[in-house]
């Protein structure tokens, strides 16, 4: 691009950005105003009369497209003709014929018009351009209107040139228009367009380097502050920034508060909000990259990023649990009233202190630990048990096989031996039969000489209890061995279930070990489909796919957020909510035994041709 190019591109974005904060008065000119019916006989007059007498009466669309084509043929070549063709192409506009809109006008557009005719028809020409998705031809008509146009004709004007602009990558000034729409327009539907538009252009990786410079040209109280404010303040929590979200928060505040969207934080400092929510989460030290994810997903349950946010999500009063004043922190902020509930906790023995506090002030708590231990009153583990994802793995053996002779090929980890004894027990107990057990090293990479020992077995069931790589080291290896968890593709094979934990299990390797793994069963703990709502939901949010740490704190703030919208405020509320709803999130459909633990069974996978699907007790064998 030129520099005198790169001037003008830069004057243009300059000058729709300072439209957001100064949007001077719109010009004075109509286009739907009846352009004057020009010299003809009588009854020439007359007709044209009636024909826009009838599209004024939008029940009588039908009546006045036949009278405007007669008058049409009538006038042919004649300036009456004119008017008649610009009729008959808005008419074609208003009944969604956008194609044949655009043809009439752009032929229209062609032919000598005076004013204000010429103008009319250039407007609508650029809405038919926008709509049909030609968007330099819209662009072009729309753009020296801007300016001039009426204020009941600007906001479809600012809509459809701020559609334009995005196809054509002039982010910037798509986006000032949807701004200035949003603030223009007093119609219901085009706020909301303008707002979910806008939202979306937000989240583009051109604007995100962006935000920080149209968040300080904003208007203090427009729509574009808060939403940039809101993803600025998400952006400062990924880093662990919490003074600087709680600065960008207090800058948008008037903003937020403007348009109805809740405040994400609260500062620990200052007084807990009714209603608020403390998270307890490393954001220093050694740890601090998991507590960054799981703030990240905590966030995104509070709502305060969607395009329509949730009502209900109460301030979060975020404590670093590495900072040595955190426990006194906690201490302060859980005597506070309007505190109703608490997320977070990865450690086992640092989060029993949180658990002590909870209990104390009868406040529930989700907590985060991955091997959770015993009951406790108002504690709740949004984690299953590692050993509940065996013994599922087991139930599905049985559910296949139903007297199912397994073999268990487990690493010499406590990991392993804790999964195999879990699995062992629940395939005994649902009268199944254990054949085998053979571990092997966990840096073993060569597993011929067990699979071989194995497959003289014939065993039903195979269960690896161990990460996604080393399973797919195991099972082409099971099949190099006569044992196929899809159906075998050499003479003599069997066909076997294999279960396994698949421990870390991403998108990426799921594709590329699809072939590998065809046919396992398996139960990550959490694996982000990309047809699940949340996910697709939570990819727009963040630019990426969820892991495990998001979606389980993600899943643990949904908790308690799901009966807080609801209306239940107060602890108690929360408790009895906690042990008696079901909340859909993104690790399945989260209930709670009464000791606190996970009730809800763990997400099951079938590996297929093209990818993960979900796998029920009841889904077929093949």
């Amino acid at each position: 691009m030129s520099k005198l190019a790169k001037r003008r591109r830069n004057r243009g974005l300059i000058g729709a950005l300072t439209a957001l904060i100064l949007t001077g008065c719109p010009g004075g000119f109509n286009p739907a105003a009846a352009p004057p019916i020009p010299a003809a006989n009588d009854g020439t007059r007359d007709e044209l009369r009636r024909c826009v007498h009838l599209f004024q009466q939008k029940e009588s669309a039908m009546e006045a497209k036949t009278c405007f084509e007669a008058a049409s043929l009538k006038t042919r070549e004649q300036p009456a003709e004119l008017v008649a063709q610009f009729y008959l192409g808005r008419l074609s506009l208003r009944s969604g014929a956008n194609a044949r809109a655009f043809e009439t006008l752009r032929l229209l557009a062609k032919r000598s018009l005076e004013e204000p005719l010429r103008t009319s028809v250039r407007y609508y020409l650029g809405l038919a351009a926008a709509r049909q998705g030609k968007a330099r031809v819209a662009k072009e008509q729309l753009a020296p209107l801007a300016t001039t146009i009426d204020a009941q004709s600007r906001p479809a004007l600012l809509a459809a040139l701020a559609s334009a602009e995005a196809h054509l990558g002039e982010l910037e000034a798509a986006v000032a228009h949807l701004a200035q729409l949003h603030t223009l327009s007093d119609r219901p539907a085009e706020r909301a367009y303008a707002r979910a538009t806008l939202s979306g252009l937000l989240q583009k990786s051109a604007i995100r380097q962006r935000w920080r410079a149209l968040f300080t040209q904003a208007n203090n109280q427009s729509l574009l502050r808060a939403l940039l404010g809101q993803r600025l303040v998400q952006s400062a929590l990924a880093r662990g920034d919490i003074d600087g979200a709680r600065d960008i928060e207090r800058r948008c505040a008037p903003a937020l508060h403007a348009h109805g969207i809740p405040s994400l934080l609260s500062g620990p400092a200052s007084p807990a909000g009714k209603g608020s929510m403390v998270v307890w989460l490393p954001l220093s030290g050694s740890y601090s990259k998991m507590g960054r994810l799981a703030l990240a997903g905590i966030a995104f349950a509070s709502g305060a990023f969607a395009t329509a946010p949730a009502s209900g999500s109460p301030p979060l009063l975020v404590v670093d649990s590495a900072q040595p004043n955190a426990m006194a922190q906690l201490e302060e902020l859980t005597r506070n009233p309007g505190v109703v509930g608490m997320v977070g906790g990865f450690s086992t023995t640092r989060t029993e202190a949180l658990a002590r506090l909870a209990r104390a002030h009868n406040i529930p708590l989700v907590d985060l630990v991955s091997h959770p231990k015993g009951a406790s009153k108002a504690r709740y583990h949004v984690l299953p048990r590692p050993k509940d994802r065996a013994q599922q793995l087991a139930r599905i053996a049985i559910a296949r096989h139903p007297r199912a002779k397994a073999v268990i090929l487990a690493p010499e980890t406590p990991y392993g031996r804790r999964m195999s004894q879990a699995f062992a027990r629940a395939l005994a107990a649902g009268g199944g039969r254990l054949l085998k057990t053979s571990t092997y090293p966990p840096k073993t990479t060569n597993f011929s000489s067990r699979i071989k020992t194995i497959s003289k077995l014939t065993p039903d069931v195979v269960f690896v209890p161990d990460r996604a790589m080393k399973l797919a080291l195991i099972a082409p290896a099971l099949g190099a061995g006569g044992l196929w968890a899809a159906t075998p593709s050499q003479p003599g094979g069997k066909k076997i279930t294999l279960v396994a934990t698949a421990d870390g299990l991403t998108a990426a390797q799921a594709k590329r070990w699809r072939r590998a793994l065809s046919g396992a069963i398996i139960a990550p703990g959490f694996f982000p489909l990309a047809d699940h709502a949340l996910v697709l939901a939570y990819q727009r949010f963040s630019g990426r796919l969820p892991s495990l740490v998001e979606a389980y704190a993600h899943d643990a703030a949904l908790s308690l957020l799901a009966p807080l919208r609801a209306g239940l405020g107060t602890p108690r509320a929360l408790q009895q909510a906690l042990n008696t709803r079901a909340v859909e999130g993104l690790t399945g459909k989260l209930r709670y035994e009464l000791s606190g633990r996970r009730a809800d069974p763990p997400q099951l996978y079938r590996v297929g041709p093209s990818g993960l699907e979900p796998y029920a007790m009841n889904s077929p064998k093949s």
